[in-house]
């Protein structure tokens, strides 16, 4: 039993990550999940390069960022798995098939990481992003009536480029092109072939390549104490297919957001409404494509973020001590794609150093 624990927890922290909401950038900063995932009027240090490279030009300092951000991603009911750990630590080791679906019980659950590395001005920008963790899904009667559990590993990391300029005051436009690594795994774990399924999630030769360009665009209208924006994206000029197919294609998508904001001259409340992939290319439901968010920022020191995605709240923390930054969010991650895909609660807690 001890040999299967550690061969599953080697699985579940290997170079693989959730699987995520395919109407969404392939990265949002964990402030803006907990903001609903909104990006297209307002985004985060390296959210911006893949929401809209076009919000680029609206900072008031020349440089907007330079810093490293690494994020740990828990997910799942915790009480449910405390409670099958209890369970397992009573298991007869003898008993191998009942020991594998007490294993199996106790890995309902996900956890992950996220590195992100940014240089930032008002006109160029170099980001990377890497996004890696696993998911485990507990069936008890499984899909033949076999007890079993669904593996999920995904892989998605990158880095882009992205020009921004703004021909007037009030409107600017963004271009990047992004070169993007995949990899997605998704098998089902039951005590009859667990040998060949954990040999399965295993043999991951490498990731598969593809590229991507995406154009935004902002109007953005500026008062003595409220702003007005509206966002336009198109996502994957070209939907990228991934070389040797191992990960899912990114279909191309078009992206609408709206804007507004209330400030004195260091405090913000700002509001964003949006929907992305109008034509619904990826497919995803309606539910999973309106987002709505809110984002409270207080004294250039505190953040407070909230709102709806993947039809469930989301929350986020932010605490800025100028170098150094700590963060909190709250909000459901989609696990799977199409109509095997669904929802898992997800907290992540994020540090950063940079300026």
């Amino acid at each position: 039993m001890k040999a299967i624990c550690s061969t599953l927890v080697l699985l579940m922290i290997g170079d693989v990550s959730f699987a995520r909401n395919m109407s969404e950038p392939v990265y949002v900063d964990p402030f803006d999940r907990g903001a609903g995932s909104t990006v297209l009027t307002r985004a985060t240090r390296e959210g911006m390069v893949y929401g809209n490279p076009a919000l680029l030009t609206l900072g008031g300092a020349w440089v907007r960022w330079m810093g490293l951000q690494v994020t740990m991603k828990p997910s799942g009911e915790i009480e449910t798995v405390q409670s099958n750990i209890n369970n397992l630590q009573n298991e007869d080791e003898g008993n191998s098939e009942s020991n594998l679906q007490s294993i199996l019980s106790a890995l309902d659950f996900g956890i992950g990481s996220e590195v992100s590395i940014g240089l930032l001005n008002q006109y160029v920008a170099l980001a990377s992003f890497a996004d890696v963790s696993a998911y485990f899904l507990y069936n008890q009667f499984g899909n033949t009536g076999i007890p079993g559990a669904r593996g999920i590993l995904e892989g998605m990391g990158g880095a882009a480029l992205a020009l921004a300029y703004a021909p007037v005051r009030w409107w600017s436009i963004g271009v990047n092109h992004k070169q993007l690594y995949g990899i997605y795994k998704d098998v089902v774990v039951t005590p009859t072939n667990s040998t060949e399924s954990l040999g399965e999630l295993q043999n991951i030769n490498g990731a598969g390549i593809g590229q991507s360009t995406d154009v935004g665009s902002i109007l953005f209208f500026q008062g003595f104490n409220v702003d007005y924006s509206l966002g336009l994206t198109i996502a994957n000029l070209v939907p990228v297919e991934f070389s040797d197919n191992t990960h899912p294609k990114l279909n191309q998508r078009k992206n609408i957001g709206l804007g507004l904001a209330l400030h004195t001259e260091t405090n913000v409340i700002d509001f964003s409404l949006e929907l992305h992939d109008i034509e619904a290319k990826s497919e995803t439901l309606l539910n999973r494509r309106l987002k709505f968010g809110m984002r409270v920022l207080l004294w250039q020191i505190l953040g407070l973020s909230a709102g709806y995605n993947n039809g469930f709240p989301t929350f986020g923390l932010a605490m800025d001590a100028y170098i150094f930054k700590m963060g909190l969010s709250y909000s459901h991650r989609i696990v799977g794609i199409g109509d095997d895909s669904f929802a898992r609660q997800e907290l992540t807690f994020t540090t950063t150093m940079g300026f």
